[in-house]
Formats: C-alpha cells, sequence, structure tokens
C-alpha cells in the first residue's frame, strides 16, 4: 500500500510541476519563441483532441493541457524505444533533434545534438544545444539563426551532423526538404509521428509522412507502423550503413 502511495505522490508532483511550469510560460516570460513555441503545442492539442477550450489564462485549459503534455511525453519515451526497436542509431551527438523543444524533446535522456530555437531545455547540458532554425537548401542542411534583426546562414558540416531527425512536426513545412537530405546519400533521416490511437488528426499525420515518403528517390530506407498500449507509433529513416565520424566531448 505504501509503495503504491509513493507511486501516486511521484505522478501528482510531477503533473504539477508542468502545470506550473506551463503556468509560468503561459505569460510569455521567455519572449517571442517561447510564445510562438508555446502557440505551436496548443494547436497540436487543438487538433489532437478537438478541444474548443483553449483560453491560455483559463486553469481549466492549462490542466487539460498539461495532462495532455504529460501524456505525450510518456509517449514521447515509447517512441524513442521504438526508433531503437527499428534499428535508428540517434542517441548519439552525431544526430540532431530539429525543432523541438523542453516539453516534447524525445532525445534528452542521450547525447544526441539538438537543433532548437525554444531553449532553456531542462536536464539537457548547454553544450549540447544548438540555437537556430535548421532549413534545407537544395540537399544542404543550413543552419538559421538570428543576426542583427535579420538571417544568418551557416552551412552545417556532414563530418559533424550525419542524421537529423524530427517527430510530430507542427506545420508541413517542418519536413520541406528533407527528402533531399536522404536521397543525396550526404545525410540520414528519421522522422515519425506518435499519439494516443483516439487522436482526432492521425490520417492526416500519416498522410503528411507518406507525402514525403513519396520524394524519396532511393530505395535504402525503411519504416514501421506499431501501436501499443493505446499509442500508435509511425516512422520513416534511411537505412545505410554510415561510419561515425564525429564524438562530441564534454
Amino acid at each position: 500500500m505504501l509503495k503504491l502511495f509513493v507511486c501516486y505522490a511521484m505522478v501528482v508532483v510531477e503533473k504539477l510541476q508542468i502545470y506550473d511550469s506551463l503556468y509560468n510560460a503561459m505569460s510569455f516570460l521567455g519572449g517571442k519563441i517561447m510564445e510562438q513555441y508555446l502557440n505551436n503545442l496548443i494547436e497540436q492539442f487543438r487538433l489532437a483532441t478537438g478541444s474548443k477550450n483553449v483560453d491560455s489564462k483559463s486553469a481549466q485549459f492549462i490542466n487539460e493541457f498539461s495532462d495532455w503534455i504529460k501524456s505525450c511525453q510518456s509517449m514521447g519515451k515509447e517512441y524513442a524505444y521504438f526508433l531503437d526497436y527499428m534499428g535508428f542509431r540517434f542517441a548519439d551527438a552525431d544526430c540532431a533533434e530539429v525543432g523541438k523543444g523542453d516539453y516534447d524533446s524525445v532525445v534528452k535522456p542521450f547525447e544526441t545534438t539538438i537543433i532548437t530555437q525554444a531553449t532553456p531545455i531542462k536536464k539537457v547540458n548547454s553544450d549540447r544545444i544548438i540555437k537556430g532554425n535548421m532549413r534545407v537548401y537544395e540537399s544542404v542542411p543550413v543552419l538559421v539563426r538570428d543576426y542583427k534583426g535579420g538571417n544568418q546562414l551557416e552551412q552545417i558540416p556532414s563530418d559533424i551532423i550525419r542524421t537529423y531527425m524530427t517527430q510530430n512536426p507542427f506545420t508541413s513545412s517542418s519536413f520541406l526538404g528533407w527528402e533531399n537530405l536522404h536521397n543525396s546519400g550526404e545525410n540520414n533521416i528519421i522522422l515519425g509521428i506518435y499519439g494516443s490511437i483516439y487522436d482526432k488528426d492521425i490520417e492526416a499525420r500519416i498522410k503528411q509522412l507518406n507525402s514525403l515518403k513519396d520524394k524519396l528517390t532511393c530505395g535504402d530506407y525503411k519504416e514501421d507502423y506499431s501501436v501499443f498500449n493505446g499509442s500508435y507509433f509511425y516512422a520513416i529513416g534511411s537505412d545505410r550503413k554510415v561510419k561515425k565520424i564525429y564524438k562530441k566531448t564534454r
């Protein structure tokens, strides 16, 4: 009985931590970037659940939203296991997770590099984080940083980052050009989606991923779909042997 009580107490504390974190974040103290990140998550919440209550000043909404975030984080851990089961190598510094943040990153426990504007990310050393956006120009991955009111572009060397991954994209443009990374043979990609089997946007998400799959001209990729404990997981990624050239040091 004591063990069950302790487990229940830990769940309650974790939920309250997420609630408090979201409550503070809803004040947009992190500026415009954090505001945009949270708005993207809220839109995902709305599409997945069909909720009409998206008032960021409402305690009821924040409670529902924090429950959803906690559920997604739990599924994110399962998604990482799913990628490992598929044989993808994503836990080292030469793989970069792109466009995720504190509430939806799936690589916090690993050594994976994180490319994001939405910082800070709790429990992640700052030397793992590259602040900026990743965009694909033709077949070249480029880091886009804010610089004096404009954009500074910097090519990301393929001997530093070999694989790019993202999951549950916020918009259809999140995957834009990623097929060229794979088709060029210079980089690998891992793209995926996951969520509750009761989500209302499953078909749209699968269609988005399949649309990118149709653009892969090289056959050296693999995909898998699985349903487990009321959650679905679907991933597509490059299936090549890539020599590990770079290891990030502390």
